[in-house]
């Protein structure tokens, strides 16, 4: 029998957005990463008390070029209790690829998707306990095979899905490969106007109200030319995955190109970004090797992309900028927003604030959100205006759609309190004056003050009746004054341990800004107030998040000989994250004791699926080997990170520690990324470094004589400000007796 490796151990190498190859390339022969990961697994041999069935839904045997093929995965056991399946279940766009089809003869069928080497996303994962009554899986096979000739096929799958119950899971299954039954079926070519009628059903449910994404899958799987043309139009629209595969799998890619081409200028096309992107995909060669994975002919194929795909888009850019005039409404926007986009040159761009109200609320949310800096200008004060102030006769559908709008009207009021301050400060405390704000905290917590008394009156109105939420709770913790604290002590005095998590953190953070001493007395009690709620197993990383101070400190250190292992986790993080040097030692300490009880024991730690008791124990190990190798109070050289990984039981937690130590090299290099938009990333060992604070923390946590090598990326780019850097940091190593050199 032969093999189609159409669906094991894709490489997934490529995001969605790397270019895919010509509809006549032929799918990449991958046996040589299927031996090796079936070497690599060494599966048992199939259990006798174990079956794996395949068969067709309702038994159908026969089925038409395009129709959806469906095939049920059944797998049983004669002895309960004995083994697990990994029911993982996606299509083409998440990571499953963990079963082997078997078809035969090999001839006639093509693999749709062998233009898509991205990951859109995670695919669903679950398990079961197998018992006698099969556990029921169902592809469908036009996922991974088009079949382009009529013909009578065989199929059989081998799945490393079932494993003993005591066995841990990997990404690619367990610890056995089963082999199903056999099952033929014929393709067929369709009876005139079958393909047609089907059309008709699709885009009857595309335009209705009915399964719309079976009618995605279904337009998407048909592979007529005259699916071409709504697969196109509606190409970045709902369910953008299977438009996309539709694209990608067409059987008819030229005449994809030539009609997205032409929709170019269509007045109802919106040209989105991922859209013209596809056009100038598809209408590029693959830089990727189909026969192989030589590196050299590699290169050669992707310098001729990047050759073709620059002139494509270049072209294709010029067609849009012609014709961008004659589209309407958000076709004209979203069109217009692309060409932003693709101008380099800020003073060809399109006046973003002359389309930007006709967008759709998430590019409005992303562009405010991720691309504030790249369109920010006082031409968008008045959008900025209305996107706050709603129109009263703004209809709010859903509560989705009034979480939307209040995460725009929020970034408005931040974007509108950088452009006009003295505006945004006023709009800003006058939401803070709403029983109910309109705008998140990102917006009301902007302003620089220490405190504002004028508000205390508003914020005590909130403690006497009864309005204390997160947000209120933030607001009080953010800029209460001195004049709060009565209020607040006496509210947690009586309800500490009763009240609701979030709101109790933040008052108990207030009450430590104000009066340290009783803030530790009444932090002591939330944590071990433990009748009413959980609160406290992490009530000390909440308050340390927002004001962590010596006491907080002190609590944290005590806690870690605390007897609910919950709670020893916060501790261990909270020092990890925000402790300072007196808290290394300590958690030294805690390690060593945990390997003395935990060594040897690795198996048990794995495998204890479903004893709570035992993972948290592994979370155990894993929050102290974060915490020792990362915090940012103190230093782990080579010297202490070889201490952690022989303290360390799992191997997970050994390895993470490994690949620390890769990073250190033979010598301590600062290497320094500089951006244009923020201050960069620098690196030394195994700590990454975003600000300028933080680097020289860390740096004056090695030993005096110490030397440093300098070491900058993106040569020519910004080489004054890498200077000024590199004097600066210099001449502060040399105040504490270290040098840097280049």
């Amino acid at each position: 029998m032969n093999q189609a490796p159409f669906f094991t151990l894709i490489i997934w190498t490529l995001a969605m957005l790397l270019p895919v190859s010509n509809a006549n390339s032929q799918p990449v022969d991958i046996d040589a990463q299927i031996a090796e990961f079936k070497l690599r697994q060494q599966p048992q041999i199939s259990p006798s008390d174990v079956s794996f069935t395949i068969r067709f839904v309702n038994d159908q045997k026969q089925f038409r070029q395009g129709e959806i093929i469906r095939l049920e995965m059944l797998f049983a056991s004669s002895s309960p209790e004995t083994y697990r399946l990994d029911t993982a279940t996606y299509d083409r766009r998440g990571r499953l690829d963990m079963d082997t089809f078997h078809i035969e003869p090999n001839t006639g069928f093509t693999d749709p998707m062998r233009d898509h080497l991205g990951i859109w996303g995670g695919g669903l994962r679950g398990s079961a306990i197998l018992k006698e009554e099969p556990e029921l899986i169902v592809y469908e096979l036009n996922e991974w095979f088009r079949f382009d000739q009529p013909g009578k096929y065989r199929l059989s799958l081998t799945s490393p899905r079932v494993s003993h119950k005591d066995h841990p899971h990997s990404y690619f299954g367990g610890d056995i490969v089963l082999t199903s039954n056999l099952v033929e079926f014929e393709i067929v070519k369709p009876e005139a106007g079958w393909a047609e009628q089907e059309l008709q059903k699709i885009l009857k449910a595309l335009n209705g109200s009915s399964d719309r994404r079976a009618a995605c899958r279904a337009l998407r799987f048909l592979g007529t030319k005259e699916a071409v043309p709504e697969l196109v139009r509606r190409y970045g629209q709902e369910d953008a995955f299977e438009f996309y595969a539709g694209l990608v799998s067409s059987p008819h890619r030229d005449l994809v190109i030539e009609t997205m081409a032409a929709r170019l200028a269509a007045p109802d096309q919106a040209v989105s970004s991922s859209w013209f992107y596809m056009l100038v995909r598809l209408s590029s060669p693959s830089w990727w090797t189909p026969e192989s994975y030589d590196e050299q002919q590699a290169k050669v194929y992707r310098e001729r992309y990047n050759e073709i795909s620059s002139q494509a888009k270049a072209k294709y850019a010029k067609q849009l900028a012609k014709t961008v005039a004659l589209k309407t409404g958000k076709a004209r926007a979203i069109s217009l927003l692309t060409l932003f986009e693709l101008e380099r040159d800020k003073t060809k761009r399109p006046d973003i604030s002359t389309f930007f109200s006709e967008l759709p609320l998430k590019e409005q949310r992303r562009l405010l959100e991720y691309e504030w800096k790249q369109i920010s200008s006082p031409t968008l004060l008045p959008t900025l205006r209305r996107l706050y102030q709603p129109r009263a006769s703004e209809k709010i559908e859903n509560k989705e759609d009034k979480n939307d709008r209040t995460k725009l009207r929020t970034l408005a009021l931040q974007r509108l309190y950088e452009l006009a301050p003295v505006e945004g400060r006023r709009l800003i405390l006058a939401e803070m004056k709403r029983s109910e704000p309109r705008v998140e905290l990102p917006a009301l917590t902007l302003l620089p003050d220490e405190t504002l008394p004028k508000l205390d009156q508003v914020f005590i109105g909130y403690l006497e009746k009864g309005w204390v939420s997160d947000t209120h709770g933030a607001l009080v913790e953010r800029y209460g004054s001195p004049n709060l604290y009565a209020q607040v002590s006496a509210l947690l005095a009586e309800e500490v341990g009763q009240m609701v998590c979030t709101e109790q953190s933040q008052l108990l953070a207030y009450c430590l800004r104000i009066n340290a001493a009783e803030g530790e007395t009444l932090l002591r009690r939330a944590l071990t107030a433990r009748e009413r709620t959980r609160c406290y197993s992490g009530v000390l990383s909440k308050v340390a998040e927002l004001h962590f101070t010596p006491e907080v400190e002190k609590l944290a250190l005590e806690m870690l000989e605390d007897s609910d292992t919950n709670v020893v986790i916060s501790a261990v993080k909270v020092l990890g994250k925000y402790g300072s040097d007196k808290a290394e030692a300590p958690l030294w300490k805690k390690l060593e004791q945990w390997h003395q009880t935990w060594n040897g024991r690795e198996r048990e730690l794995k495998t204890a699926f479903n004893n709570e008791a035992i993972r948290n124990q592994s979370s155990l190990e894993q929050a102290l080997q974060t915490a020792l190798a990362e915090a940012p109070g103190w230093l782990a050289t080579p010297k202490e990170l070889n201490r952690l990984k022989q303290l360390c039981v799992t191997e997970s937690a050994k390895n993470t520690v490994t690949q620390l130590l890769e990073q250190w090299g033979d010598k301590f290099t600062l290497r320094f990324t500089l951006y244009n938009d923020e201050w960069g990333r620098a690196e030394i060992g195994h700590y990454e470094l975003k600000s300028l604070a933080s680097l020289k923390q860390k740096l004056a946590q090695f030993p005096n004589g110490t030397v440093i090598r300098w070491q900058t990326a993106n040569n020519n780019h910004l080489e004054e400000v890498k200077e000024d850097l590199f004097r600066t940091i210099q001449a502060f190593l040399a105040e504490r007796e270290m040098r840097l050199v280049r």
